[in-house]
């Protein structure tokens, strides 16, 4: 295959040398899972136990291939953009052209593409090298601005890479790169924020220094002020578009620029970053700008780029993995911003995802912590009128934890500003409403910038034209600005609120003389806009849901009249999620039945079950480990029963904590008895009008009432003999769930 796509002739077009990129890597992919797979000796074992051991406890085989095949070809890529031009490139000069300002990428080639690189690739390298060698460097690095005016250049040709290469992993990974105006209105919306609200007329551009106590030394300590941390840095968006901000001061002196870069730019920034290839993207994309405005780093300095866990302390390295000694010492430097210096602006894009790989691990209690502190600091408690949430795992999505994260950090500063795009869903969910006075209690300004284009609640502008996300997601999202001047220390919740809504099309194209040209749209917008020419309107959240959007509260008083669903149930909770419909339900019972008896025969080995009945591991769901366990259960049949699933829909279901993920036992325990009903509604609805109420006498599904909001369910008795994992129940001895105050 190699062979017949092999061409000769030079590559000038940055689009050609991704795809052509895409096609190596796949192949390097490939021939990592079959060397991991046929031969445990080999180093790529080493390798892989030490990304286990210290950054990803739940890295599977085939994502480490990946990983690893993304991470050759863009470390092979960015030695080539730092090669001299007009003299042969091979795989050996990879490891010498590679820019030392990534150390730890140059150790990392060092080890996997040095002399003992592994056997089944040194010939794909080989090509990778062939085809960089017959790169016009110097035309490519001028297209790659050409074709997109709103998006990063460097990321640009990583998302044209990542949909030649696995177009599924583009959409999954679009965390990665964020829209360039979205990165634009955030980063000089803060550097407005430091001149209005803490008088650094400069702004970012501020060199001025403090003094602190290091919490490691207990030493007194002098650093500048204004340090800039990016936690999850993806491929370097916010760093580059920081470092085109404090360029444009030395409009007229850039003779002064490189020095200023290494005496007061690198000793005030750092960003963290928890996968290789985006490590490796972000590197190359902050030295490639550098380079282009004549500011060279000397061989001793590295870009402050931190491959690490920004959520989590570095894990001890097994002395005997090597390559674990080096992530160790990567994340050690990491840790010396984590732990000891003040940090001013804390910035960026933090991933989404409820289902987080930021979750405890025998390996490492950090997430354990985080985890506890989420619940202490935004848990409804029961105070300030707010009722405790039955299952609040929606806060343990890792955008409330790099929040969370963000808050602490400026609190333990004492002031600064935190610039986030996020999931918007905590602006009004009512499971955020702790979360949201605790923002208020550390805040002086809050500033919310609400882009919507939530596809699932099936948001449209105000006249009613389309209203797109500016992602390729279906989750709505918005802009946050949070302020701390330090000028307060005040535990309540005062905070001013400033919120603003931009709606309609990302962008909207227009014929200009002839010319296709963008006219209007978001990212036209952003891209025009800052925090300062924002038309802000004031919000007053007040308690139980301190709601960060605007609310007609013509008919509170009346509202306010009415019980609560929760205040009437003490009881309740959302309804079951399976994760594993299609094993778990079915509308013929015999069927569901053969499916439960083949799941725990352990004759029947795992790979058949899992090609025979569609299942995967997850991270929180051991296929094999949960057949063993039920293959164990004595009372396994007692465990089928029925399930409302959607709207009159009955179901045959089989209610078992060893296939269900989220069983919801202590509520759906007193539920599917004869003498008991269950009511199913919603807390939130989307569409006009309210009629997401039903009643029944089975388990309640999560989507049963709603296809884009939760479904909470409120057994009408509590029964005394339902213990904790119980399936079926005794004497009919039970209780009314209904408040004492209600009836």
């Amino acid at each position: 295959e190699t062979f017949l796509r092999t061409e000769q002739q030079p590559i000038a077009d940055s689009l050609a040398l991704a795809k052509r990129l895409a096609g190596v890597a796949r192949l390097i992919r490939e021939n990592i899972r079959l060397a991991l797979s046929y031969d445990r000796e080999n180093m790529l074992h080493d390798q892989l136990d030490s990304f286990r051991a210290m950054l990803l406890p739940e890295l599977t085989n085939d994502e480490f291939a990946d990983m690893y095949a993304q991470t050759v070809c863009y470390g092979a890529f960015a030695a080539r953009c730092n090669a001299p031009e007009n003299i042969r490139f091979s795989r050996r000069d990879i490891l010498y052209d590679l820019p030392k300002t990534n150390p730890f990428l140059r150790k990392t080639f060092e080890y996997v593409a040095g002399v003992d690189i592994e056997d089944s690739i040194i010939w794909a390298v080989d090509n990778l090298a062939a085809l960089l060698n017959r790169a016009d460097m110097s035309a490519i690095l001028q297209d790659f601005g050409k074709r997109n005016p709103f998006q990063d250049p460097v990321m640009h040709f990583y998302e044209t890479f990542l949909a030649a290469y696995d177009n599924r992993l583009r959409k999954t990974r679009g965390v990665y790169y964020t829209p360039q105006p979205v990165v634009s209105y955030i980063v000089r919306s803060v550097n407005a924020l430091l001149t209005s609200h803490f008088g650094l007329k400069k702004g970012l551009a501020d060199s001025s220094t403090i003094s602190f106590t290091n919490r490691t030394t207990n030493q007194t300590e002098t650093s500048h002020r204004v340090r800039i941390l990016d936690p999850a840095a993806g491929t370097g968006a916010f760093l580059r578009e920081m470092l085109d901000v404090l360029y444009e001061g030395f409009a007229t002196n850039h003779g002064a620029w490189s020095g200023y870069v290494h005496k007061h730019v690198l000793p005030r920034f750092a960003a963290f970053e928890l996968l290789m290839a985006p490590y490796a993207v972000a590197h190359l994309n902050l030295s490639l700008q550098l380079s282009q405005t004549q500011c060279n780093l000397a061989n001793d300095e590295r870009l402050p780029i931190y491959l690490t866990n920004a959520l989590s302390e570095p894990l001890r390295s097994d002395s005997r993995l090597a390559f674990a000694r080096w992530l160790t010492d990567e994340a050690e430097a990491a840790n010396e911003v984590k732990r000891d210096f003040p940090v001013m602006v804390i910035l960026g894009n933090p991933s989404y995802a409820v289902n987080s790989a930021n979750s405890p691990t025998s390996a490492n209690d950090s997430f354990t912590q985080l985890q506890q502190d989420i619940r202490d600091a935004y848990y409804p408690d029961g105070t300030d009128g707010m009722s405790k949430e039955a299952n609040p795992k929606v806060m343990l999505d890792d955008y409330v934890k790099f929040i969370r994260f963000a808050q602490k950090r400026i609190a333990a500063t004492g002031y600064g500003v935190v610039g986030f795009i996020t999931n918007h869903g905590y602006l009004d969910n009512p499971t955020f409403r702790r979360m949201r006075r605790s923002l208020m209690e550390t805040f002086d300004d809050i500033y919310i910038l609400d882009l919507h284009g939530n596809s699932k609640k099936k948001e449209t502008a105000p006249d009613g034209s389309s209203d797109e996300n500016v992602f390729d997601i279906q989750q709505g999202v918005a802009i946050t600005l949070f302020v701390k001047t330090g000028n307060t220390d005040d535990t309540t919740p005062t905070a001013r609120l400033h919120h603003a809504h931009l709606h309609g099309k990302r962008t909207v194209t227009e014929l200009v003389d002839g010319e296709p040209q963008i006219t209007d749209g978001k990212y036209l917008w952003l891209a025009a806009n800052t925090v300062q020419s924002t038309d802000w309107k004031p919000l007053q959240p007040s308690a139980p849901f301190y709601l960060f959007v605007p609310q007609d509260a013509a008919n509170r008083d009346e509202y306010e009249q009415g019980w609560k669903v929760t205040d009437i149930f003490p009881l309740g909770s959302d309804g079951i999620v399976t994760h594993r419909d299609h094993f778990v339900f079915d509308v013929d019972a015999a069927e569901l039945r053969s499916r439960i008896k083949d799941f725990r025969n352990l004759d029947i080995e795992d790979g058949v079950i899992a090609g025979r009945y569609d299942l995967a591991n997850s991270s929180e769901w051991s296929m094999s480990e949960q057949r063993k366990k039920l293959a164990a259960d004595k009372d396994w049949e007692q465990a089928f029963t029925h399930c409302l699933y959607r709207p009159f829909d009955y179901r045959y279901y089989y209610h078992h904590e060893e296939i269900v993920e989220r069983s919801r036992q202590q509520v759906m325990k007193h539920i599917d008895r004869k003498a008991n009903l269950v009511l199913a509604t919603v807390r939130q609805t989307t569409t006009q009008g309210f009629t997401h109420v039903l009643a029944s006498r089975f388990i309640i599904e999560l989507k049963t009432c709603s296809d884009d909001r939760a479904t909470y369910c409120y057994p009408l008795y509590r029964y005394s003999t339902a213990t904790e994992g119980e399936l079926t129940f005794g004497a009919e001895e039970r209780e009314a769930n209904i408040a004492p105050a209600f009836l």
